[in-house]
């Protein structure tokens, strides 16, 4: 009898032994936790979020201020995002999302003769992967084209319950002024943005007894600079010459809800665990969690409503608790941690088309706010809707179309989902060509070397050198396309291709135009490298 009972208790260990083994393997493979409203979290590899992209590497690009990412496809990805860090193994924030297999991180935040690692995850309508594996070390150069950083000479504090400090700094030329960020032991290296002055110095008052920490850019009409380097710690003592530490806690548990309506408003609440003593709470937003600008406060209650935030972004939220009294800040506590990134499907494009040739509707539709593509649809009874293709160009050629009339409408998409459908737009499919195709002269031509536009619709360019294309003709707009894919930047009559980093092969290069009767006509020219 005693060994028939420890044959069944051996039995039940083992089967116990199962079940826990079970259970940890489903904790392992569950959907990842995440607030309400961000992109659902998968793990890479599971049955439905895609799996983790493979081979991310750092291309060579020999052009000032850029940093190319290149990585393989993954299959069922609709998207891709970026994420990067100074540390390989300090926090990544995220930088951008893309269609693409490819990214290139530019732009004033992309600081001369700093090291920048990068890591890369897929996305899909079923979930986000891991993020891959981190690369780097890539520097890049300093732009020309983008304001340099100034320099933090000095900074003297004046000490007090509600002290001062002065910053000076260097003077950078054409530039409208400056913005000031200040961070402190209560905000653990997140910066704020402060003020935005016309001069090199400026006077930071009311400063709670702490340490502080300074930078500064210039900007003009172009755009933001460089940021300085950090300038700190600055001591503000009390009147009793000591630093006190911060009397109140972070807030805690911040979740946040986004709702967007039917106008494509978007709104996004923001909740935390109250603060004992505290009479306001400060809510600061932030589009990178590494710059923060202060966005609103809660007067005592913890819950807070940002309706200004736009549809497509992706932000990041933090809160800190104060006292308040005879609206008087009389003590701040520590910055809570990030909630986000709070990201929302971006807002209807608006669409226009035009016959362009027989059996031929050409579609065009304005950019859309954190959109990584777009996706075409065609109806014949503005019901039910086939989608043509997904696309991260601004423009769609319908060829073969059967004769009839047919109603387009296109969607933008990101990592958080597909936004809502354009207003349809209705086309007659006839029997001709329409009788304003396109106006008399128009076309792509060549700039040789002796500036003599030579018809081209047809170019062979060696690898490495570069050729300016010129639409015949006088439009009052202009955008550019290699391969289907908008050229940013290129909206002026003239384009100058450089092949340095291209691969050899053939390309497609189309430039849409506007008229002044409101028409959108498109030329191409096929190009090959060797």
């Amino acid at each position: 009898m005693k060994n028939k009972w420890s044959k069944r208790y051996q039995t039940l260990a083992v089967w116990c032994l199962v079940l826990v083994a079970f259970m940890v393997f489903a904790c392992e493979h569950v959907t990842d936790g995440n607030f309400v409203g961000m992109v659902p979290g998968k793990k890479g590899g599971n049955l439905h979020g895609p799996a983790i992209p493979k081979n991310v590497r750092i291309e060579p690009l020999e052009e000032a201020g850029k940093i190319i990412l290149a990585w393989d496809p993954v299959a069922d990805a609709d998207g891709y995002t970026v994420s990067r860090s100074s540390s390989m193994t300090n926090r990544y924030v995220r930088r951008d999302a893309t269609a693409e297999t490819g990214y290139i991180d530019s732009g004033a935040t992309v600081v001369p003769d700093t090291q920048y690692y990068y890591r890369v995850s897929a996305y899909n309508a079923n979930g986000t992967s891991d993020q891959s594996p981190a690369v780097g070390p890539a520097e890049a150069q300093a732009d020309p084209d983008i304001l340099q950083a100034p320099e933090i000479t000095k900074a003297t504090a004046t000490n007090g319950s509600t002290g001062s400090i002065t910053i000076y700094w260097t003077s950078v030329s054409g530039v409208q002024g400056y913005f000031i960020y200040r961070s402190s032991e209560y905000d653990d290296d997140i910066y704020m943005k402060i003020t935005d002055p016309e001069n090199t110095v400026y006077t930071d008052t009311n400063l709670r007894p702490g340490t502080y920490s300074y930078q500064v850019k210039a900007y003009n009409a172009d755009g933001e600079g460089y940021m300085s380097h950090p300038y700190g710690p600055v001591e503000v003592r009390n009147e009793h010459g000591e630093v006190p530490p911060p009397p109140l806690p972070a807030p805690q548990n911040l979740q946040a809800s986004v709702q967007t309506g039917a106008d494509n408003t978007l709104t996004i609440t923001i909740s935390w665990s109250a603060v004992a003593e505290a009479t306001e709470y400060a809510v600061y937003r932030s589009l990178d969690d590494e710059v923060y600008d202060e966005a609103g406060y809660s007067n005592g209650k913890t819950v807070w409503v940002d309706v200004s935030a736009r549809a497509g972004g992706a932000y990041y939220y933090r809160v800190r608790s104060r006292v308040v009294r005879d609206n008087v800040i009389m003590t701040e506590g520590k910055l809570s941690g990030a909630c986000g990134p709070i990201v929302s499907a971006p807002q209807a494009p608006k669409l226009s088309a035009a016959i362009t040739a027989l059996q031929e509707v050409t579609l065009t539709w304005t950019p859309v706010y954190g959109a990584d593509g777009y996706r075409v649809y065609r109806s014949a009874d503005d019901s039910t809707y086939t989608m043509l293709r997904a696309t991260g160009a601004l423009t769609l050629k319908d060829t073969n179309v059967p004769l009839g009339r047919y109603y387009y409408r296109v969607t933008a998409y990101n990592s958080a989902g597909t936004g809502v459908r354009s207003d349809a737009y209705q086309v007659e499919v006839g029997t001709g060509v329409p009788e304003t195709p396109s106006k008399p002269g128009i076309g792509i031509s060549l700039v040789s070397q002796n500036d003599v536009n030579l018809p081209s619709q047809s170019v062979t360019i060696a690898r490495g050198e570069s050729r300016t294309f010129q639409v015949t003709g006088n439009y009052p707009r202009y955008q550019w396309y290699l391969d289907g894919s908008l050229i940013s930047g290129a909206t002026t009559a003239s384009y100058t291709l450089n092949t340095a980093s291209m691969d050899f092969g053939a390309y497609e290069l189309s430039v849409i135009v506007g008229t002044d009767a409101g028409e959108s006509l498109s030329v191409n020219c096929d190009i090959r490298i060797n």
